[in-house]
């Protein structure tokens, strides 16, 4: 589902799918332990979870998600992904054109080219203070790299889904969870 569908769906079915999200983040079983990590009552949480209960104790609204778009501005989901160290990539669209692939693509790579260059700067053993990066430009250099490969992964399923969405038989399938398949 897309913005565009997500917007189109009755208030109360957006509320709905909101506290799906919560619920199967908290499993039944698990309520309490994780109101009291998060410093709030148990049956604030469980309202929180409950989909019957639509008008009052969200933990996602989906105004915010309103919001969002409305700006063009995905800055607190950017934000949260940057405190898990997570990078955000936009997938393509199943009828993205060569045209836009390549020019996203391009963009991801600019950019993890840029870091490559400072990166190449900080291990020359003649530059200045040689061989030193500070944890923040690791960070970058780490978020660009992450971008990039994201990207790929991103134009790869493009592709798949311009094949009619089949998957070539003997491909790596890689997850960024850390497990591979073949």
């Amino acid at each position: 589902m897309d913005i565009n569908e997500f917007n189109a769906l009755p208030m109360e079915t957006q509320k709905r799918l909101l506290k799906r999200v919560v619920y199967q983040t908290v499993p039944p079983g698990e309520v309490k332990e994780t109101a009291a990590a998060a410093g709030i009552e148990d049956y604030t949480l469980y309202k929180m979870r409950d989909e019957n209960n639509l008008d009052n104790y969200f933990l996602i609204r989906p105004e915010l998600i309103a919001i969002m778009h409305h700006r063009g501005n995905l800055r607190p989901v950017l934000f949260i992904l940057e405190l898990f160290g997570l990078v955000a990539v936009r997938l393509p669209r199943p009828d993205a054109t060569a045209a836009e692939l390549k020019r996203e693509t391009a963009r991801a790579f600019k950019v993890f080219g840029e870091y490559l260059e400072h990166l190449s700067a900080a291990l020359d053993e003649d530059s200045p203070g040689g061989n030193k990066l500070t944890a923040e430009e690791y960070r970058q250099i780490a978020i660009a790299a992450d971008t990039a490969t994201a990207q790929i992964a991103a134009t790869k399923e493009a592709a798949r889904l311009a094949m009619g969405g089949k998957a070539v038989k003997g491909e790596l399938q890689i997850s960024f969870g850390g497990k591979g398949q073949a």
